[in-house]
C-alpha cells in the first residue's frame, strides 16, 4: 500500500455481500434471490410431480432458503425488501404445488395449502434478533458493541435519516 492512491468505487463483493455507498439492502437481496434462483433450478429434478409436497418443502428449506438466509443478519428490512422477500418466498411455494398465475390464488390461499409454519421474513428477523443479542451479551468482542451502543465518535451525516 504505502502511498499509493485508493480507488473509490459505488460498489463492490466483500465475503460474498454487495457492499454499496448508499448502504442499501435491496442489491444485495437482489443477489441473493438470483443465487437461489440458480439453485433452485439446478435441484429442479427433486421437485417433480412424483415427490410429495412435505419432501418438497424440505428440500426447498435445505437448499434454497438455507442459502438465502446467509448473511441475513446484516440486512436493513424497509417495506420495499419485505415485500421483494415475501414474492420471492411465495414463488418458491408456488412452483412445486404447480399453481399458475392464471388461477388467481392469492398469498393467503398458497400458505394454507402449503401448511407453512413460520415465514421466511420472520425467520430472518428472528436471526437479526439473535445475533444483535449475541453482539450486546460480548461475545463477539467489545467493537461491535459501540455503533448499537451509540458510542461511535463523530457526528452523522446532514439531512434526513435514510430509511434503507
Amino acid at each position: 500500500m504505502g502511498n499509493a492512491v485508493l480507488e473509490q468505487v459505488s460498489k463492490y463483493s466483500y465475503l460474498g455481500h454487495m457492499i454499496t455507498e448508499d448502504i442499501s439492502t435491496l442489491k444485495e437481496i437482489q443477489i441473493w434471490i438470483e443465487k437461489t434462483s440458480q439453485r433452485f433450478w439446478e435441484n429442479k429434478e427433486l421437485l417433480r410431480r412424483n415427490v410429495g409436497f412435505n419432501t418438497k418443502k424440505r428440500i426447498l428449506a435445505c437448499y434454497i432458503f438455507l442459502v438465502f438466509n446467509y448473511g441475513c443478519e446484516t440486512w436493513s428490512y424497509p417495506k420495499t425488501v419485505q415485500k421483494k422477500i415475501q414474492m420471492f418466498e411465495m414463488w418458491r411455494y408456488r412452483r412445486p404445488l404447480n399453481v399458475l398465475w392464471t388461477e388467481e390464488k392469492t398469498n393467503k390461499e398458497i400458505i394454507q395449502i402449503a401448511d407453512i409454519g413460520e415465514r421466511l421474513l420472520q425467520q430472518l428477523m428472528k436471526r437479526k434478533v439473535r445475533y444483535a443479542g449475541h453482539i450486546m451479551r460480548g461475545r463477539s468482542g467489545l467493537l461491535l458493541q459501540l455503533p448499537l451502543e451509540g458510542k461511535i465518535k463523530g457526528k452523522r451525516g446532514q439531512g434526513k435519516p435514510r430509511r434503507n
